[in-house]
């Protein structure tokens, strides 16, 4: 049985992709344990909050750094 996942409310962190940067590598798509990702490849991709753990694989792979990690909190209350 695996843990519950974390909801956006109790986790310290989120990633959040820079769509005016991304270049559509598919290199954070393929990173993500979660499959908090989507996008196509060669199109910007997005961050799907509510399934993103703020677990950090995302940020390595990305060639153009666009892929920043934002408080949970903040979008939580927005």
């Amino acid at each position: 049985m695996s843990a519950p996942r974390p909801t956006l409310a109790t986790r310290t962190q989120v990633a959040w992709i820079r769509e005016s940067d991304c270049i559509g590598c598919f290199r954070c798509v393929k990173a993500c344990p979660e499959g908090a990702i989507l996008g196509a490849s060669r199109h910007t991709h997005t961050v799907l909050q509510d399934l993103c753990t703020g677990c950090e694989s995302c940020l390595p792979p990305c060639p153009t750094d666009c892929i920043v990690l934002v408080p949970a909190n903040a979008l939580a209350a927005a």
